[in-house]
């Protein structure tokens, strides 16, 4: 199995979490269970949602004098 991971960065440039998609999550949690089962060990999931606020880019201000120069 494939997992695609995505590594978040704290702002000293320390990885601190992963993303991974949804799909891989969910085959991921299977396998693990799967696994679970299989070697008597219990593995719980604790899945605690989280609200991200969506970022948004503000346009960066620009001079009258620069929009000329970028004619």
């Amino acid at each position: 199995m494939k997992v695609r991971v995505h590594y978040i960065d704290n702002t000293q440039g320390e990885q601190t979490a992963v993303k991974i998609g949804i799909e891989e999550w969910q085959q991921l949690k299977k396998y693990l269970s799967e696994a679970s089962e299989n070697n008597k060990e219990t593995i719980d999931f604790i899945e605690t949602p989280v609200k991200v606020d969506k970022i948004e880019a503000k346009p960066k201000k620009r001079s009258f004098s620069d929009f000329l120069m970028d004619l």
